[in-house]
C-alpha cells in the first residue's frame, strides 16, 4: 500500500517504467493516480520474487503471474503479485462489542 505524496514523476518513471510506457503516462490528465498504479504494481512484483529495489523495474514483465490493484480511498493505491491463479475476495463486517 502506497499514501500518494507529490513526487517528481518524469525522474521516478524513467527508472521504474519502459519508454513508450513513460511518455503515455505523463502526457495523462492523471498522471499521479496512473504513477502510483505503476509504483503499488511494480513494488508488488519485487516483494514477491524478493528481488528488491536494486531490480530494473522497467523489465517486469506483466505477464508473469497474477497482479491485482486493490481498490483504496483517494489518496491511496495498493497491489497484490502472487503466482497463476490468484483469487481475491474482500468481506467487511461491523463488529460491536458490547
Amino acid at each position: 500500500m502506497q499514501i500518494h505524496c507529490r513526487a517528481n514523476y518524469e525522474r521516478m518513471l524513467r527508472r521504474m517504467v519502459p519508454r513508450e510506457q513513460y511518455l503515455e503516462i505523463l502526457s495523462d490528465i492523471n498522471v499521479g493516480k496512473k504513477f502510483f498504479e505503476q509504483w503499488v504494481l511494480r513494488e508488488a512484483y519485487i516483494k514477491w520474487t524478493g528481488e528488491g529495489l536494486s531490480r530494473d523495474m522497467r523489465t517486469i514483465s506483466m505477464d508473469e503471474g497474477s497482479h491485482m490493484l486493490l481498490d483504496m480511498e483517494d489518496g491511496y493505491s495498493g497491489a497484490v503479485w502472487a503466482m497463476n491463479p490468484m483469487e481475491i475476495n474482500w468481506k467487511y463486517e461491523d463488529i460491536i462489542l458490547g
